[in-house]
């Protein structure tokens, strides 16, 4: 949980979720098989939903990671409101540029902003 101007936010799920780095500078994410990431804020409930896959070329510089998806890249996400009704369209990934953390064959996280943090392990 993160205090996000006056509100209390709260973040689960979004397991399945694969990422995948070559030693060529690709990433490659695989989301056929992630769980939807529940966010609580406020006694309300929103529902994302990712799904597809994207590759693209990945930098790291300064403590930041770029990664920008090649094109036919499928991978896109939904949101949903409390309800569980659609809120806006489908959106594509364009690609990220934030913080990240890495300890080799442990972990590797990323800062998604608003507090929200996503760790991935290995297996």
């Amino acid at each position: 949980m993160v205090e996000q101007n006056g509100a209390t936010v709260a973040a689960s799920g979004a397991a399945g979720q694969v990422i995948t780095f070559s030693n060529a500078g690709t990433m490659t994410v695989d989301d056929t098989h992630m769980q939807p990431l529940m966010v609580m804020s406020n006694g309300q409930r929103a529902t994302e939903q990712f799904s597809g896959t994207s590759t693209g070329k990945v930098t790291t510089s300064g403590g930041r990671l770029t990664y920008k998806p090649a094109p036919g890249s499928t991978e896109s996400f939904s949101l949903f409101g409390p309800g569980g009704s659609p809120v806006g369209t489908p959106s594509v990934d364009t690609g990220l540029n934030t913080s990240y953390m890495c300890t080799p064959g442990t972990s590797f996280g990323l800062n998604e902003g608003g507090g929200i943090g996503l760790i991935y392990t290995p297996g």
